[in-house]
């Protein structure tokens, strides 16, 4: 066991100078027990306040035979109230090398605790299944975009496929295994690179598919049964390529991006779809407004309310290349329009601010794995509030005992007042370099509230 400390800095400090923070952010690492957490979450005390910034005791929780070198646990991450899904797609299983597998973790009492481990009926050797991950209620689903059918011939290899989970009485078990296999259609699919659910309604992103042009697959549960929809393809009316590279859900709406759209200035695109009663039809469609060439724009994608966070590197519209940035967008009487474009105070080139976006109401979250820290590429995560229609810089998160190349902020998650953190290629221990780790920061400050999204 090791222990750290968690660095939060206030950009606007002074004007929260006077609020109580009561925050706590506990590392998890897989394959820990509950009395180790038990022991972990007694050993930790309030945060504290020094030279403006705010330090956050964390712990660190490993165990050697499980957290194996280069698993990269948390190289996905979702939550959902005070359920967790974390991402570990290099794990070798039964299945075989980098088969990969899925974590779940339940807060009991105000502290994570390990509840299931996720693995596919079937698998295989290079699958990396966990490479997404999604949670609503009791319904979990990892995508596995190296899948491939025992056999597969050179037109069938890399298909991909997406596996539903359902929880009963803390029991998980398979539901479903959802691929597109039309004889050798399915080549290089990469299904399953991007996962998103919402109820009984289920999207995944095949960037490979037509040959690049990507898809997204559609599915409904009824009766217990994924039915597939007919998918949604690229709009005609645009040459885009890695349609399906990022997907985001919210009730009968699904948002899709493309990384390049060759018939315009070859930017990205993000595709807003809402569900009729019985297909997906595009509702608007977002760009980026004085976007730049490959500036990577589609990179991420969130949804909340009425407000969509697009996340773009390697933007250099800021002078600085590959720094990166985030679109906001904000719909009303069903317009989507740009609101705002925002990035770190600090930014720097190639920091690949954008990587990951989370949103919920008025609070965000930015990962920028390769902000240089204490080591190279080490990573760090931006807090941002909006007020007014204006977004701004509350916090930056870094770990100032990480190292070269840890990749904090690679993947994020938000539920409530909770962020859940990827550190996808931390090393753990001598043992364990780049197994990775999980940073779970909750408790935000006050002004990180849920409702005020009705008071623009």
């Amino acid at each position: 066991m090791r222990v750290a400390l968690l660095n939060v800095i206030y950009s606007a400090w002074p004007r929260h100078a006077g609020r109580a923070l009561m925050s706590v952010c506990v590392m998890l690492f897989a394959g820990y027990s509950y009395a180790e957490q038990m022991r972990a979450a007694a050993s930790m005390s309030p945060s504290h306040v020094i030279d403006g910034a705010v330090g956050f005791p964390t712990t660190i929780i490993s165990n050697p035979d499980v957290a194996a070198a280069y698993d990269a646990f948390g190289n996905s991450v979702a939550v959902d109230d005070e359920t967790m899904i974390v991402g570990v797609m290099r794990d070798d299983t039964l299945w075989g090398s980098g088969a990969g597998s899925a974590r779940v973790y339940v807060r009991q009492q105000g502290v994570w605790v390990f509840e299931a481990q996720l693995l596919p009926d079937d698998g295989g050797a290079g699958d990396f299944f966990g490479a997404s991950v999604a949670v609503d209620g009791d319904t979990a689903v990892v995508g596995a975009p190296l899948w491939e059918v025992a056999g597969a011939n050179a037109f069938q290899i890399n298909s991909g496929a997406v596996y539903v989970f359902i929880r009963n009485q803390g029991v998980w078990q398979q539901q479903a295994k959802l691929t597109r296999m039309n004889g050798n259609s399915g080549f290089s699919n990469y299904m399953g690179g991007a996962v998103a659910v919402a109820g009984d309604f289920l999207i995944a992103g095949a960037v490979g598919s037509g040959e690049l042009r990507g898809a997204v697959f559609a599915y409904e549960r009824v009766a217990g049964n994924w039915i597939a929809d007919e998918g949604i393809y690229p709009p005609p009316m645009f040459d885009a390529r890695e349609f399906g590279y990022a997907v985001a859900m919210q009730d009968r709406m699904a948002v899709v991006t493309s990384l390049y759209v060759q018939a315009s200035t070859n930017y990205g695109k993000a595709y807003v779809y809402a569900r009729d009663s019985d297909s997906w039809a595009l509702r608007y469609y977002l760009y980026p407004v004085n976007g730049t060439a490959a500036d990577g724009f589609g990179k991420s994608i969130a949804i909340s309310n009425h407000t969509i966070l697009v996340g773009a590197y390697p933007d250099a519209s800021t002078g600085l290349p590959g720094a990166g940035s985030v679109y906001a967008y904000w719909s009303h009487g069903g317009e989507w329009r740009q609101r705002a474009r925002f990035t770190a105070n600090d930014a720097m080139s190639q920091d690949r601010f954008g990587s990951a976006v989370a949103i919920v109401g008025d609070n965000a979250v930015v990962g920028a794995p390769a902000v240089d820290g204490v080591g190279i590429d080490q990573g760090a995560v931006y807090l941002f509030s909006r007020s007014n229609g204006n977004w701004q810089q509350e916090a930056k998160l870094v770990d100032p005992t990480g190292g070269d190349g840890d990749h904090l902020g690679n993947a994020v998650s938000m539920s409530g007042p909770d962020a859940v953190i990827g550190i996808a290629d931390d090393d753990v221990s001598e043992t364990g370099v780049d197994a990775g780790s999980v940073l779970v920061h909750s408790g935000f400050p006050a002004i990180f509230s849920d409702d005020l999204e009705e008071r623009r």
